[in-house]
């Protein structure tokens, strides 16, 4: 009886390991086609919770950029393969509507891409969704400090109330980017036209108040978030094509993230910042963001204390997350 028992059990095992071999093969089977997508979707959305929460930053450097006149020219005949298939030849007939419109949204770039090679430490800081009233306040503590740094504008709030404190943000020797003009995921997202539509009349908008061009600018998120992820490759393909350059960001102080203290944000600051030779800050200088500027000035003396100098995103290469 013992026998048969045992026997019995080894028969079981046997036939259980049989079952398993087959639906491992049946489930691979079934999924091979899907579990690439199902695989980077997760990394993306964790990617968007890891830029948001600042746990790790990813920062490429080295990148190949467009180089001589030929994006001036409004060169597009250059082949770029992007995911949605669109390969320029020259043949004009083939392009995306979107590449005929926004006449004016060109620019040429006056930065030459590269970071300090001196071996000098340098952080840039950076500001996101001004101008406002606190634009100001931030603007008085740079003064303070004798340092410069780089505004990443929403046009909708060049208002009439904002517009001279952008004007100020030029005449104090700041550096100005495009950010966005609506600052609305679910519509500057939609497409590669409706990015184009809105990123147009933030530039006009800043053009119009200060005279200048930008040519550099940072997607609402970063250059690595869920809404975004559809049209990245084909957007930055094309605003490239235009003559401009995004940037995002390495160290983070959360000042516009869940209910930032001062310690909070000197201490996500000081999280990462020696992790870099050349830091990008990201701060926000918005009408929601009081707490930025009344902490600006400690941060800037805790950078200064570990080696670092200041200057503004034109004096250094690209820092965009990998993707």
């Amino acid at each position: 009886m013992k026998d048969k028992i045992i026997m019995l059990v080894l028969l079981l095992i046997f036939l259980s390991l049989i079952g398993r071999l087959f639906y491992d093969k049946a489930n691979e089977e079934t999924t091979a086609g899907i579990i690439g997508k199902i695989e980077y979707e997760s990394l993306d959305e964790l990617a968007l919770f890891v830029t948001l929460e600042n746990e790790v930053q990813l920062n490429k450097q080295g990148m190949g950029w467009m180089a001589g006149n030929s994006i001036w020219d409004h060169d597009i005949t250059a082949s770029i393969t992007v995911e949605s298939g669109y390969v320029s030849d020259g043949d004009l007939s083939r392009e995306p509507d979107y590449v005929h419109h926004y006449p004016n949204l060109y620019t040429k770039s006056e930065a030459d891409y590269t970071s300090p090679s001196d071996g000098r430490k340098v952080c840039f800081l950076t500001f996101d969704d001004g101008p406002s009233a606190n634009t100001l306040k931030v603007l008085d503590v740079l003064d303070e400090k004798k340092i410069k740094a780089t505004f990443f504008v929403i046009g909708e709030e060049i208002n009439k109330d904002n517009a001279s404190i952008l004007k100020e943000v030029v005449n104090r020797g700041h550096f100005i980017g495009v950010h966005t003009h609506i600052h609305d995921y679910g519509k500057i997202y939609k497409s590669v036209d409706s990015f184009l539509k809105d990123y147009d009349k933030a530039f006009q908008r800043i053009e119009e108040v200060t005279g200048v061009r930008p040519y550099i600018y940072r997607f609402p998120g970063g250059s690595y978030n869920h809404y975004l992820k559809r049209i990245r490759k084909e957007l930055v393909a094309e605003m490239t094509r235009r003559g401009f350059t995004y940037y995002d960001w390495n160290v983070s102080g959360e000042d516009a993230v869940g209910s930032p203290t001062a310690y909070s944000i000197k201490k996500n600051i000081s999280r990462d910042l020696n992790r870099y030779r050349c830091p990008v800050v990201l701060l926000h200088d918005g009408q929601t963001n009081p707490l930025t500027a009344k902490v600006l000035g400690g941060v800037i003396d805790y950078i200064e204390s570990k080696g670092y100098e200041f200057d503004t995103l034109d004096h250094r290469e690209p820092c965009q997350f990998r993707w």
